[in-house]
Formats: C-alpha cells, structure tokens, sequence
C-alpha cells in the first residue's frame, strides 16, 4: 500500500465493479439506472430543451410589434426582460429545495406553467399582464436550467460532458425554428408617416391632405397569437410526458454510501466499504476529505459563477436585442430581415453545439472556451465595424453564432472539474448567470432607437470582462488550488490495481490518474 501526501477529491473508478450488466450507479426507486430508463429520461431533456429554446426566443423579434400592441416605447417593452430575469433568479433557486421536494414533479408543473404563459402573452390586455408572462415564463426557464444539467451529470457522470453539449444543440435548434415560426406574423417598424389623399370630383376646392401613422393601423396581436400559441402547444408536450414516466419509473439519484471498515493507525485514517445503490460492497480508493477541500470548493463555485454571469450577459444580450437592433441602426433592416438574420444566427449556433458535442469527447472544455472566445472575438470585431454593411453583419452573425455555442455547456463541465455539481452548486450557477442581466433593459432600453450601437459596445464590455475572468480563473487554478491540493498534509491510503489486489501506485502514478478525469469519479 501506498502512503500519500496528497488532498484529492476524487476516488479511482474501477469500471468493472460500477457498470454492472450495464447498470450506472445512479438510482431509480433504490434501484439501479437500467440503460432504458437512463436514454428514456436523456431524450426527454433534449425534446424539452428543443421546446425551451423557441419559448425563449420567440419573443426577442417581436418586441416592436409588442410596442405597438401595448402603445409604449422600447424602454418601456424592455422591461419585460427584467421581470423575466427576476423570475428566472426566483426559479433557479429550486435547486436548494430539491432535498425536500420531488425534482421531478416541480420540474413538471413549473413546464406546464411556461406553456400556459408563453401561450397567453398576446392575449395580455396590459402591459404589466405582460410583465407577469415574461416572469412566470423565465420563472420556470430558471428551474429548468437547475435542474436537467445536474440530472444529465447524475445520470452520464464522466462522460457528462459530450451529452451536456449535444443538449444545448436541442435548445439551439429550438433557438431557429423559432423566428420561421413567427417570421409570417411579424410586421415590424413601418415608415412613420403615410400620406393619404382621399377620392375628389373636379372642384375649385383644395382636397384636403392627412397624414397618419400607419404602425397603429394593423392589427398586429391577432397576427402573433398563432405563433404563440403553437409554441404553447410544443411546450407542454414533454411535461405530460414526463408526468407519465414519475407514475410509471419515477426518476431518483442515491449517491454511494461511505460506512467505515477498519482503522489503520499506521495511516492515521479509516479505511471505507462503499455501498453502491444496488446494495453490493466495493473497494474505495479515496478514504477523506478536509476541511480545506471544501474551502477550496467554495472559491471555486464564487470564481465560476462570476464568471459565468458576465458571459451570460453578454449571450443574452445579442440574442435578446440584436433583432430590435438591426432595425433601428442606419440601415433599417425591416422585421422579416431581421427575423432572418436571428435565424441564420440561431442556425450557426446549433451547428456549432452539434459538432461542439463530438469535439468535447477530446478537447479539454478549458480548451473549448479558449477558442470560442476567439472566435467571439473576431465577431464582435466584424460587427462593429460592418453596421453599415449589410453582408458583414449577415457574416458577423454567422461567426458569432458560433463562437457562443459550446460555452456555457462548457463552462458546467469545466466546473465539473473542479467542483461536484450538484443541485445546490448548479442553483448557484444558474442564479449567477441572469444576475448580471437583469440590468440588462435599464442600459440598453433607454438608447436602442436612438442610439442602437450601444448594443455592441455592451457586448464588447462584457465580453472583455468575460476574458479577463477566465485568464484568472485558469491562472489561479492552475499555479494556487492544484499546488495546495497536491501538497497537503493529509495522509491517504489507496487500494490500488484491480479488486482482486494489485502492485500498489505511487505518488507519481496516482498524481497522474487524478489528472485524467476519464479514470475518476467525484466523491462528495
């Protein structure tokens, strides 16, 4: 046996002993997670993330067709996004009550909730009916988001990463399909005025000449409640669903169970049997944990989330308003246009998490996050530069489409790495990504008709921000955290080799296998 000087947070994975006639270590009723059950539940995230993706962009290309159904202005139309991120705030913090109440069915009702309201919203007689909408929407959207990116960790747990990706492509592809759907319905920014000469018969007298507004004359809520309530329809599919599958194989997650097996004075700590959920004793190679571990983890969670609220702001932001703002920059793009172009962003997008779900089974997402930030960067650039060109600004979306799309599922794996994500920790994340844009209206709605380039410049400032933090993040990381683990004081004794007793490892192998996430599983 080996004596080691090394913290660690994770235990060696002895793949035979965990995937039993094909069996995860996860847990349905107490029992193990047959392959069905696993897939069944999979395919049910990735349908409600295609559906979740059109209910959340469904709206953005017709919020000047909503400015003048409630006879408002932009400003005023913008902040339904800050009560949408209230609620998506509100909504995230299930994840803390999930201990008390079944994930599941909150999960169920809070999806039938989101059809409801997206469904309604062009029915809402005022605007602040239309606010309620927006959070109740959103209020939902944040518990969603809690909640299936742990239920995909749980159920894949090693190989998270890859499935992680291939579900944000289900919601970029709801993320296209959205403004084909609403594009027909869509009537936008007309001319302001429109003269009108009525019918004369020869006369000495003068016809009189008016002049009208023309924005006012369509009407523009019974266009849009076809759009709406379609998606309302595709919305509340995969909560029946699901509704059926907690009656007939309700979902359950039981972690392994640590019960002590003997001391060893020689070693100073105890040795552990671990109690898999089908009940069967196995070998653990990872005996404690302290105090400082758990510290380090709550640093880690803080720097992500940081980080992860400031990228988010940036996301949210183009996909939120870039709509509105290519018809208000100089070259007045019309609604259909603009709908266009959202969509062939959308598209860019959901290609890019397609491919981005085969590149994360080889790249290291601290890598996936590098280069898509580069590639952002070249889009931001294109943009700023092209407003007055229509063909850049087609290109410039098309980049920065896919310079977004691996990098929030990325980010979950790359905390993965160092943190276990649970519901709790996932809360955090979820929380911290709409904090930041939940000020979002109150800078940009105030300016975007008169002043719409301050789209692009508040998505180059938080972008740059967003760089910034993961440059701190890999520089503490790697030079402050993995030096402290590594030099601990803690004493760990391993079980090495196969369970039938192997050559003993030393420091240097064992160093080796923690860095290879494939051969590791976390023990929180």
């Amino acid at each position: 046996m080996a004596k080691s000087e090394i913290e660690v947070s994770y235990r060696l994975r002895n793949s035979e002993t965990n995937r039993r006639n094909g069996m995860e270590m996860n847990a349905v009723n107490g029992k193990c997670v047959q392959n069905w059950d696993k897939y069944m539940y999979t395919l049910c995230i990735f349908l409600n993330n295609l559906a979740f993706g059109m209910t959340c962009s469904i709206f953005y290309p017709t919020m000047v067709d909503m400015k003048y159904i409630f006879d408002t202005s932009m400003k005023d139309i913008s902040v339904s996004n800050t009560f949408g991120s209230i609620g998506y705030l509100l909504g995230s913090l299930f994840g803390f009550l999930y201990k008390r109440i079944n994930r599941q069915m909150t999960t169920i009702v809070l999806l039938l909730a989101i059809s409801i309201s997206i469904a309604v919203m062009p029915f809402a007689p005022t605007l602040w009916s239309l606010y309620l909408c927006s959070f109740v929407t959103l209020l939902g959207g944040g518990a969603w988001n809690a909640a299936h990116n742990v239920w995909l960790i749980e159920m894949w747990t090693h190989t998270s990463a890859p499935v992680l990706q291939f579900s944000q492509f289900m919601y970029g592809l709801g993320c296209i399909l959205s403004p084909l759907l609403v594009k027909p319905y869509l009537t936008g920014e007309l001319p302001t005025n429109h003269t009108v000469i009525p019918n004369t018969t020869i006369t000495t007298t003068v016809p009189t000449i008016t002049t009208t507004d023309i924005n006012h004359s369509i009407d523009r809520r019974a266009l849009l409640k076809t759009p709406f309530i379609t998606d309302g329809l595709i919305q509340a599919f995969i909560p029946i669903v699901l509704l059926i599958m907690f009656f007939v194989k309700r979902y359950e997650f039981s972690k392994p169970i640590l019960q002590p097996k003997e001391s060893s004075a020689e070693y100073g700590v105890e040795n552990f049997d671990v109690y898999g959920t089908n009940g069967h004793s196995e070998e653990s190679n990872v005996i404690e944990i302290s105090d400082s571990y758990h510290r380090d983890r709550r640093l880690n969670a803080v720097l992500i989330a940081i980080f992860l609220a400031n990228y988010t702001a940036l996301e949210l932001a183009h996909f939120g308003y870039s709509s509105t703002y290519y018809q208000f920059i100089g070259l007045r793009l019309s609604a259909s246009e603009s709908a266009e172009i959202f969509s062939i962003m959308a598209s860019s997008f959901t290609i890019g998490r397609c491919v981005s779900a085969f590149i994360a089974i080889r790249l290291k997402p601290k890598v996936m996050i590098s280069y898509h930030f580069i590639v952002i960067g070249v889009a931001l650039t294109v943009l700023y530069f092209g407003q007055t060109s229509e063909r850049l600004i087609w290109f410039g979306n098309v980049i920065i489409g896919f310079g977004f799309s691996a990098v929030f599922p990325a980010i979950f794996a790359f905390a993965e790495q160092y943190i276990k994500v649970n519901d709790k920790i996932s809360t955090v994340l979820v929380f911290s990504s709409a904090s930041l844009a939940l000020f979002t209206p109150f800078i940009l709605g105030p300016f975007l008709e008169n002043n719409a380039f301050i789209l692009i410049e508040y998505e180059i400032v938080f972008f740059t921000a967003s760089v910034l933090l993961f440059v701190v993040i890999l520089f503490i990381w790697t030079n402050w955290v993995t030096t402290k683990e590594i030099q601990s004081s803690l004493f760990v004794k391993y079980i090495c080799g196969d369970s039938s007793g192997g050559d003993s490892v030393g420091d240097e192998d064992i160093e080796s296998l923690l860095e290879s996430h494939e051969n590791c599983v976390q023990l929180l």
